[in-house]
Order: structure tokens, then sequence, then C-alpha cells
């Protein structure tokens, strides 16, 4: 699978969120330097599912033992998410999850420039001497009629179905 500057930037942000450890046994890279390496951005779901690829409800920083434990326990790391995202999270999660989008070049350009953006703020933050966890804002892809979604699903159906437009950009879905 291709890992795009989009991804390193999300996954840049993944790790700093957590402080630089691992979100499940807490073991620090702070200062470990060129061993950061091993503190991985695992994804819930899969990154082949563009809809929650690059969100952060679906990414947490893992060091290399609890990511492939984790990997290997499905069951495991079924009930750890939860325990995580808390279940009404975890569910509306795997909805997202489903969900089918097609994200184009310009959008992965869109998105590389978010999470650089917000990796910059998060590092200035540390450099402020913030310590622990510091969330970061999402790239909203699609959420409800409420929320900006990409312009080539500007139209919603009655059903809440997306339809298709010409161009890329963003809009503001109105609620009918």
């Amino acid at each position: 699978m291709n890992r795009w500057p989009s991804d390193i930037a999300f996954s840049q942000c993944v790790r700093e969120r957590a402080d630089l450890s691992c979100e499940r046994c807490e073991r620090s890279y702070r200062h470990d330097g060129a061993n950061m390496m091993g503190l991985h951005c695992s994804h819930l779901f899969g990154r082949r599912r563009a809809s929650v690829r690059w969100d952060p409800d679906n990414a947490v920083a893992h060091c290399f033992s609890c990511h492939q434990y984790l990997g290997e326990n499905p069951r495991i790391f079924s009930r750890w998410i939860t325990e995580y995202l808390g279940s009404e999270r975890a569910d509306e999660l795997e909805f997202r999850a489903n969900e089918i989008l097609k994200i184009t070049e310009r959008d992965r350009e869109d998105i590389a420039a978010h999470y650089r953006r917000e990796h910059r703020r998060m590092l200035a933050l540390r450099a402020q001497g913030t310590i622990g966890r510091i969330e970061f804002e999402g790239w909203v892809t699609y959420l409800d009629p409420l929320v900006q979604v990409p312009k080539q699903f500007s139209q919603i159906d009655s059903d809440g179905n997306f339809s298709q437009a010409d161009s890329g950009g963003m809009v503001e879905a109105l609620d009918d």
C-alpha cells in the first residue's frame, strides 16, 4: 500500500498527540531520538478504508510490540478500541469506516498540508512546555449535512447519500 505525504504528516500528529508514547504500554520515545521508528501510527481500521484513513479517532500510537500483539489478536484489539474510545465513539468510527470515499490527489495534498500545520502547532505547544496528550483537528472529509463535505459529495439525497459533482474543493452542505 502506498504511503503518501498525507500519511506521514498524519502519523506525526498521532505520535505527537500521545506525547511520543505507546498508548497501550506507555513506553516513552520522547528521548529515544533515533529509535523513533519503534513508535508506530497504528490504524484501528486499515489504511485501505479512505473514509477513516486520516481520522484522528482511527489511529493511535503503539510501540512495535503492542502493534504486533494487537494486530495478531483481533478480539483483544477490538476490546482495547472500545475501552480507548468508549463504545459510542467506537461504533461511530466503525460506521464511518464502512463508508466508501474516493480521495483525489488534490485531496491528499490538502490533507498533507492540514496535518503539517497541525503538527507544527503541536510542536509549538511542546516548545511552550505543554506535556501529555495534545489533541489535533482532523481533516474533515464527510460527516453529516451540518458540516463541510468535499464538493464531489455536495449533493445529498433524502436517504443521506452523497451524489457527485464535477469539481473538487469544499462546500457547505445545507440542511433542507
